[in-house]
């Protein structure tokens, strides 16, 4: 059905980002705010795409339906805010209930088409979106029990924590130092997050793989500290801040590795897709020749926040973080969030800072080398085509 003179206008005004043309046209229109164009997209379908926060704002709040379905290929808004890379926009959508697992006529998410065009930031929106009203499920009490899974005043926090993009162990350690609470009651969050885990492996034709993976990774970096806690500091006879104690443990590339492997092993999932993914991921990271110590975190990085085809330059060396720029003041190579971060990494780049004139020397005596070497390759190839052509 073709849309009206004043629909056809509304639609203009979302295509030229006229947002207060669009305001005064709502304010007197008579017409349904989900009406569909000729290719089955409405207002709100058509103002994510381009990318536009306010209108899609104001569109909401009129009450557009932030899961239709009528497009031709079926896809949602949250598909077509996933296509723009406007992260906020998906955001938007999340948080007033856009579903994050529908799939359009080629079997594929808002996530995963994001990761297609390469909107990296989407995908990490996306996949790591957890409503507020599910960790609100957990701070009241069910059926016999007298007390809630989860202490009520630990729900923002707890939110914040499991809404966490970076998923590096160190990221999320130094998010708990921060954030001391739930450490003192790394337990309870631990349990609950357990619980979380399984209830998304449970959601039928809404199944959230992960969702379920990464609440298991965060449950077992809490688990760290029990074990810490509870055996290894216990082994020691030292009084020690288990928080530090496992920032130093993970800082090392062969006990993350060995934590990554062992979290793998523990995730109760084997038959999921992801879980196959994963496993493959790291056998096939271990089998590299390339191989090195510290890399398998990769392979869940990519697993929960999408495949990216090369790292960033401003990645820190420590957490991870995507938006590093505190350089080292004296090798210039490595890059962190901040002072925190180069603390916790010094115990291992101290050995391999160099001054930064040093490794420049290094890298031009490298290059000269390689240029002689090029020079006398040259010359033996020409000494030979001239004795060729003396014997013909």
């Amino acid at each position: 059905m073709e849309p009206t003179e004043e629909q056809q206008q509304a639609l203009q005004k979302v295509t030229d980002n006229d947002l207060t043309g669009l305001q005064a046209l709502l304010s007197t229109a008579k017409f349904d705010i989900d009406f569909v164009d000729t290719n089955g997209m409405t207002l709100l379908q058509h103002a994510v795409y381009k990318g536009n926060h306010d209108i899609a704002q104001i569109l909401i709040d009129q009450g557009a339906d932030v899961n239709s379905s009528k497009h031709e290929h079926n896809y949602s808004p949250l598909h077509f805010a996933a296509l723009s890379g406007k992260e906020e926009v998906c955001m938007l959508l999340l948080q007033h209930g856009a579903k994050s697992q529908v799939l359009n006529t080629v079997k594929r998410t808002p996530a995963q088409m994001a990761a297609f065009v390469g909107n990296h930031g989407c995908v990490a929106a996306i996949n790591n979106f957890v409503p507020r009203s599910d960790i609100d499920y957990y701070t009241t009490p069910r059926g016999l029990d007298k007390e809630p899974k989860l202490e009520p005043a630990l729900t923002e926090v707890f939110h914040k924590f499991i809404m966490q993009v970076n998923v590096h162990p160190i990221g999320i350690l130094l998010f708990l130092r921060t954030n001391r609470t739930l450490v003192e009651k790394h337990r309870q969050v631990k349990a609950v997050l357990n619980l979380m885990c399984e209830k998304e492996m449970k959601r039928g034709h809404e199944t959230n793989e992960v969702l379920s993976f990464k609440f298991h990774w965060l449950s077992n970096v809490l688990e760290e500290l029990t074990m810490a806690e509870e055996g290894e500091l216990m082994k020691e006879g030292k009084e020690k801040d288990v928080l530090e104690y496992c920032i130093k443990k993970l800082i090392k590339p062969s006990g993350l590795d060995q934590f990554v492997r062992v979290t793998v092993h523990r995730f109760p999932y084997i038959q999921s897709t992801l879980f196959m993914q994963i496993a493959n991921g790291v056998a096939s990271t271990i089998k590299d020749p390339h191989y090195e110590k510290g890399s398998l975190m990769s392979v869940i990085t990519s697993a929960i926040n999408g495949h990216r085809g090369f790292a960033s330059d401003s990645q820190c060396s420590a957490c991870s973080n995507e938006k590093a720029t505190r350089r080292c003041s004296r090798c210039k190579s490595e890059v962190y969030c901040g002072a925190e971060c180069q603390k916790v990494h010094w115990s291992l780049h101290k050995k391999g800072c160099k001054p930064a004139s040093a490794v420049d020397a290094k890298k031009d005596a490298a290059k000269m080398k390689e240029n002689e070497q090029a020079s006398i390759a040259d010359l033996v190839s020409q000494q030979l085509a001239s004795q060729s052509l003396e014997v013909k």
